[in-house]
């Protein structure tokens, strides 16, 4: 049985490998890739009705050791639909709670793949801290994704992505540390603060989903458009 549940696991991680190696953007050097998957059970007390079996995160990292920062920045959100016609995504009046949730996500995962030594939150008076920054383009768009994983069976993501094509970033800043006192430590983060680095060049009109004339049993692409960085 062991060895059965070890085989699933390589071949999920192979068909994550091979999908995000033909799909994703590298990273400028020093910053490093990354995906994490997360179910969306941590999303569903929220009240949405959702048909989505993970959400994946794609994002870069890096850890500064002589500033003790870590950076990293968003480039897309991938919703692994359940059938046709993707239902998961969050709504535009609560993508700032969906990013707040999500930036919990990826700056603990982030901790663990960029090799981030959190200081310890028991240090009184003053506990040492980590600086994270996080940037987040402004403008996005949605691809409706089609998948072929072996013949007859077929996987549909809906995927939010950043526009290349336009300028917008914002910035979201945390400090972090772990807190040892707790069983198990429990890694503190702490909003704070948030700034406009450049102003989006795209319209904050969100296009329709699917678009005119097009169906979830399509692939398609959105034209860009702007979210905001807080509210």
């Amino acid at each position: 049985m062991k060895k059965i549940k070890l085989l699933i696991v390589l071949i999920c991680l192979a068909f994550t490998n091979f999908l995000f190696g033909q799909n994703s953007d590298e990273c400028p050097p020093p910053y490093t890739r990354h995906i994490v998957w997360v179910g969306p059970e941590t999303w569903l007390p929220r009240g949405h009705n959702w048909s989505c079996a993970k959400i994946g995160i794609e994002y870069c990292c890096y850890w500064d050791e002589i500033s003790l920062q870590l950076k990293y920045e968003v480039s897309s959100f991938w919703f692994y639909c359940l059938g046709y016609g993707c239902e998961c995504q969050p709504p535009p009046n609560e993508w700032n709670t969906f990013r707040l949730w999500a930036d919990t996500i990826i700056l603990i995962d982030a901790i663990k793949n960029c090799n981030v030594n959190l200081p310890s939150c028991d240090e009184l008076p003053t506990p040492p801290q980590i600086n994270v920054k996080e940037y987040i383009p402004s403008c996005w768009y949605w691809e409706n994704y089609h998948f072929t994983k072996y013949p007859n069976e077929e996987d549909w993501f809906l995927i939010l992505r950043s526009c290349k094509t336009e300028r917008g970033k914002c910035l979201h800043e945390y400090v972090a540390c772990i807190d040892y006192s707790k069983v198990p430590p429990e890694i503190i983060i702490l909003f704070n603060n948030w700034e406009i680095i450049e102003s989006p060049t795209c319209p904050f009109d969100e296009p329709t989903i699917p678009p005119p004339g097009k169906t979830w049993e399509a692939t398609w692409r959105t034209t860009c458009f702007a979210r905001s960085c807080f509210e």
